[in-house]
């Protein structure tokens, strides 16, 4: 649309002549209607007219001599001088004055950047090393006449007689690789003297690597799970048991058997190896700040002629300070399937129960020991243990 310019119509020949004096009132009203059209309406309000008739014909008188003299004016108005440009009204629409919401979203606010798992990865490794044979100061109470010597006055000293583990844990958030190995050295029971008429001194040892990755969730405020899966190889013959034992107990410093004292009659001189499925879950649930119940099972599943069990465990942990303690009962379902081992085979459902102390007084690591009886072994078996690194021990551990 075109608005001409409101200069002064030229002046005449014959005389000056002053232009039109146009007030606000002369120009129609002006309203804005759907499509951005621009509308003249002369009309004034009709409530006004019915309220006050004398006004309102002075409005209307004076809206006519307007439209007249607009009518006037106007083809003098339309004429724009040379050199001067009109006056142009452009319109404009109501999509060009504001953005859409999605626009407003997305120019306008900023972008969240992606959640990433900052969670440092922590390293530890611990050493274990498991013996069957108690301070004499245990005979009284611990155990029963199976597994001391004739007379009762100490522990014998067979059947799983020692075993040591090494296992490193690797720990990031939720989610924990445990990398390990152990030896475990099985011996002919009877080794003392009056001797048993079978006995012959028989050996062989149980070796196992895995790999294990276990995860955690949890459930509630209180409640923790977590679960693996793990698998490797399980060896069993001649891995070097008695080696490391016969070392041992010159280098160490508690001594022990050796020479023909000690079992060296390897039952084969080699090993058999076999696929070794491990895993296991733990449910913790927590009672109070420094107590707390669990619920754990683990299986180790040999596919083929080897050492397999499932165990469960229920315990309760206390925890005073740097100190954790544990204690529970335990259920081991064994099967001994290695002919290796026959000469002490202890296949079958046994109960027990056991006890654990750790101290933990940094990041560094810590120190634990752990008494158990029953289960799988058949008999009394005293663990300790260090651990060196960050987080915490492997929360599950891929051995029985």
């Amino acid at each position: 649309m075109t608005i001409p310019s409101l200069s002064p119509s030229p002046v005449s020949r014959r005389g000056k002549m002053s232009p039109p004096k146009v007030g606000p009132r002369a120009f129609p009203v002006v309203s804005l209607r759907e499509g951005d059209e621009v509308k003249f309406s002369a009309a004034l309000a009709r409530s006004k007219q019915k309220t006050d008739r004398v006004v309102g014909k002075a409005l209307l008188t004076a809206l006519a001599g307007a439209a007249s003299l607009t009518c006037l004016a106007g083809p003098a108005m339309a004429q724009v001088p040379p050199g001067i440009e009109p006056l142009v009204l452009e319109t404009v629409s109501q999509s060009d004055l504001f953005r859409s919401e999605p626009d407003l979203l997305r120019l306008d606010l900023p972008l969240e950047p992606m959640a990433r798992d900052t969670t440092k990865t922590k390293f530890g490794v611990q050493l274990n090393s498991v013996n069957d044979f108690m301070p004499d100061a245990w005979t009284g109470w611990l155990g029963g006449p199976e597994h001391k010597i004739p007379d009762g006055t100490a522990f014998d000293d067979d059947g799983f007689t020692a075993e040591v583990q090494l296992l490193g844990n690797l720990q990031q958030g939720n989610e924990e690789w445990v990398m390990g190995g152990r030896v475990v050295m099985v011996t002919q029971p009877g080794s003392r003297y009056p001797f048993a008429e079978d006995y012959q001194g028989l050996r062989a040892d149980i070796g196992e690597v895995v790999v294990q990755r276990n995860l955690r969730t949890r459930l509630s405020s209180e409640t923790v799970l977590d679960y693996g899966v793990g698998g490797g190889l399980q060896f069993v013959g001649n891995v070097g048991g008695e080696d490391l034992q016969r070392w041992w107990h010159v280098a160490g410093p508690a001594g022990g058997r050796v020479g023909e004292d000690l079992q060296g009659n390897q039952v084969r001189d080699g090993f058999r190896a076999m696929p070794l499925m491990t895993g296991g879950a733990k449910l913790t649930h927590t009672v109070s700040p420094d107590l707390d119940v669990m619920f754990t099972t683990q299986a180790s599943l040999p596919l083929g002629r080897g050492v397999g069990n499932i165990g469960f465990r229920a315990g309760l942990g206390k925890t005073v300070g740097p100190v954790n303690i544990e204690v529970g009962g335990k259920l081991d379902a064994t099967w001994m399937a290695a002919p290796e081992l026959d000469f002490h085979a202890s296949s079958g459902l046994r109960e027990g129960w056991y006890g654990r102390l750790e101290f933990e007084p940094g990041k560094w690591g810590g120190v634990y020991t752990q008494l158990e009886t029953g289960g799988l072994r058949n008999e009394p078996v005293l663990t300790f243990g260090i651990r060196l690194g960050g987080g915490t021990g492997a929360r599950l551990s891929p051995f029985w």
